[in-house]
């Protein structure tokens, strides 16, 4: 596998090339906490939020070999005192790709770049932004290089995207209903609700309102919005499993929405990483 380093909001990060795609060592992510990095990925390993995480990365990209059964009978555990899941044991147990595990004087624990860019939650929401922001340069600008497009989108709204539907499926929809119409409507109001929250309007109204351009409302958000978009599905997520009803939900997602685009709407590197990548089609 290629190594190499790259500097992620002034952290020398490790990095490997896997037929699954670029790894990053959260290792030296956890860095930024202390000198126990053990302890602290061993920490945010074991949340229900992140083994369902890293769950729906396994059956979207390794199906095959991911042994669901057996992770069933761990989550069964996952509440009892003193439950811990290492990296290890998620590699050797569960048959999972997900993450790596190297040992020695140099080794560590790589995660695919979808979730290493969600364990900076870990350090701070801040730390998150700006290493993500710091990612995504790097992306883009490999991209150029390379004569290839950069698909910004998919990338940033994959990162919290299975935490949300894995929640409204556990906390929303009625074992009866697994697998039929009345799923997926659960799953698109509640994508609704971010839209409302996020953009002020409904995907259906948005599509009344613009019949003629191709692609749906998210299609058109700003570098902030979408940013912003994956720090409102992660946190209904959480709304979600906390049992908090709707109307409260989208009064927190809306004056979140609303703190995080003044944030990011003044952030320099957001600025300068906007003027780099293409800019969204006009809705003129």
């Amino acid at each position: 596998m290629a190594k190499k380093t790259i500097n992620l909001n002034g952290v020398e990060v490790r990095t490997v090339d896997t037929p699954f795609g670029e790894y990053l060592c959260i290792t030296d992510l956890a860095k930024v906490i202390g000198d126990r990095t053990g302890l602290v990925i061993g920490d945010w390993f074991r949340l229900i939020g992140t083994m369902e995480y890293l769950k729906e990365w396994e059956l979207e990209y390794s199906p095959d070999t991911f042994n669901v059964s057996r992770y069933a009978d761990i989550k069964m555990q996952a509440s009892e005192l003193g439950f811990r899941l290492s990296p290890k044991r998620w590699i050797e147990d569960l048959g999972g790709k997900c993450i790596i595990s190297k040992t020695g004087r140099y080794g560590g624990t790589y995660a695919h770049n979808s979730i290493a860019l969600e364990f900076c939650t870990v350090v701070s929401p801040r730390f998150k932004l700006m290493v993500f922001v710091d990612y995504l340069k790097l992306k883009e600008n490999e991209a150029k290089s390379l004569g290839e497009d950069f698909d910004l989108t998919r990338l940033m709204t994959k990162s919290t995207f299975p935490l949300l539907t894995e929640a409204i499926r556990e906390n929303l929809v009625p074992e009866i209903l697994y697998n039929t119409k009345g799923e997926h409507i659960a799953y698109a109001d509640e994508i609704d609700l971010l839209n409302v929250a996020l953009f002020g309007t409904t995907a259906k109204k948005w599509r009344l309102k613009n019949p003629n351009l191709p692609g749906n409302i998210r299609d058109y958000a700003t570098m902030s919005e979408k940013l912003a978009l994956t720090v409102l599905q992660g946190l209904n997520a959480k709304l979600i499993e906390w049992d908090t009803d709707k109307e409260q939900r989208f009064e927190i997602l809306q004056k979140t929405a609303q703190q995080w685009l003044s944030i990011l709407d003044n952030s320099a590197a957001v600025k300068k990483l906007s003027k780099k990548l293409n800019k969204p089609p006009s809705l003129k």
